[in-house]
């Protein structure tokens, strides 16, 4: 997560993020680690984006840490 470039919206990172956390996903699973993706900033900060890249990637291995003060960023 973070914030966009201007310009960009979420919509236009979604697939670079899922491709990145995928591959980290097969990583953390082979390993059992648990990735944990914060609500934070533009490009992953509201609730439904989160939900869609975990959603996205689909690896157990990759879950959400929610900073409820982050969502104030975004109106939420």
């Amino acid at each position: 997560s973070g914030n966009a470039k201007p310009g960009y919206a979420f919509e236009d990172g979604l697939a670079w993020i899922v491709e990145g956390l995928a591959a980290l996903a097969a990583y953390a699973e082979r390993y059992k680690v648990t990735l944990a993706l914060e609500n934070h900033g533009l490009m992953a900060g509201r609730s439904d984006q989160v939900r869609q890249v975990i959603d996205a990637v689909g690896s157990p291995a990759l879950r959400a840490n929610i900073d409820t003060g982050n969502f104030l960023l975004v109106g939420q």
